[in-house]
Order: C-alpha cells, then structure tokens, then sequence
C-alpha cells in the first residue's frame, strides 16, 4: 500500500485508467456471454416450437391415417411435409418426430394384427360352445355359462372373468368324463380371446 502513496498524482491517474479500463473491457465479455447465450436460447426456443407445429401436424394427420396403400401414402405426405419446413430439417429435433411417425405405424400394425386375432379367438370359442352344448345335460348351467361369457364380452374385468370360471367348474360337475375334453376346449378358448380382448385394449 506503501507505494500507493509514493506514487505521482499523474500515475494514480494512469492506475485509476488501466483499472477502468479492464473492468470496461470484463463487463463488455460478460455482456458478450450473455447475448451470445441469449440468442442461443432464443435458436432453442424457435427449434422447439418447430417441433411443437410439427408434432401438432403429426396429431392432426395420425387421426386421419388408415391401413394399407392409403396409409402408407399419407405417411408419406406426413414426412414431406415435415422435411419442407427448411428450419424444422435442419433441426435435430426432427428425427425425433419421424421415430415417432415409425413408432405409430408400428402400433397400427400392431393393433390391426390384434384385431384379426381377436376374430378369430372369437370364432374358436363359438366353435367350442357349440360342442359344449351337444354335451352338457343341464341346459340352465350351459344357459349360466353362456351369459357369464357374454358379461365379460360386454363389460371385460376381473369379477366378469372370474365368474366365468365359476360357472365352468360347475358345468364340470355334470359332464361325463369323456365331455371334460370338449370344457378344457372351450376354456382355452375363454382363456385365448380374454387374452386377446385385454392385448387389443392396452394397444
């Protein structure tokens, strides 16, 4: 501190200056990290609203897609639109979108596939009830089953599934022994189009 005041009025000047000066010169750089992180963000903000009209399009255009041919061809349109918008394809946000196109024709087959299977679980267990019914001597329990099934078809949950089985172990007791092939059949057959009622409604 010493050397503070041996110093000339002309030098403490000069020092007050060159301290001024570089405290200018850290505010300007600190002004330049901030503009320069500004506009950084603002590129973020308009990428993500790119993506945002993008995906919007993609809801949009999604409720409208069918199967096959004409589904294919409006995938198509989806994905040319999306890389036209020159700001939108010079994003990386947009792989993102198209990943999601992919993922939704996915489960449109996914779902398409699951409905076939569930048709034909459907007719495999009118086939098994019709033979159930050739072999069962009471007619009112085969009557019970029969509604317990259509409940569950009407309204699929874990008491309607239950109750199924239920009434499937009492048609057990009046079957002869040979008939219990034909209720194992129809059982599986419950089994198989319960599984594939649930598979269609998560997809």
């Amino acid at each position: 501190m010493n050397f503070l005041f041996n110093l000339r009025i002309s030098q403490k000047i000069m020092a007050l200056v060159a301290g001024l000066c570089v405290g200018f010169i850290a505010i300007g750089i600190a002004y330049f990290v901030q503009i320069n992180l500004q506009t950084q963000q603002a590129k973020e903000r308009a990428e993500l609203s790119q993506l945002q009209g993008a995906m919007v399009l993609l809801a949009t255009q999604s409720g409208r897609l069918g199967s096959g041919a004409a589904s294919n061809a409006d995938i198509e349109s989806l994905l040319a639109s999306l890389n036209s918008n020159k700001e939108l394809a010079q994003s990386s946000e947009l792989k993102n979108v198209t990943d999601l196109v992919a993922q939704y024709v996915a489960a449109g087959k996914e779902q398409d596939a699951a409905v076939r299977g569930l048709a034909d679980s459907r007719t495999q267990l009118e086939s098994s009830a019709d033979l159930l019914r050739d072999a069962v001597a009471d007619p009112l329990a085969y009557s019970q089953l029969r509604a317990a099934e259509l409940a569950y078809r009407a309204q699929p949950n874990a008491t309607a599934y239950e109750n199924v089985f239920d009434r499937i172990a009492l048609v057990s007791g009046d079957l002869a022994t040979p008939s219990q092939a034909l209720l194992n059949d129809y059982s599986a057959a419950f089994e198989a189009y319960a599984y594939g009622l649930k598979n269609q409604q998560v997809l």
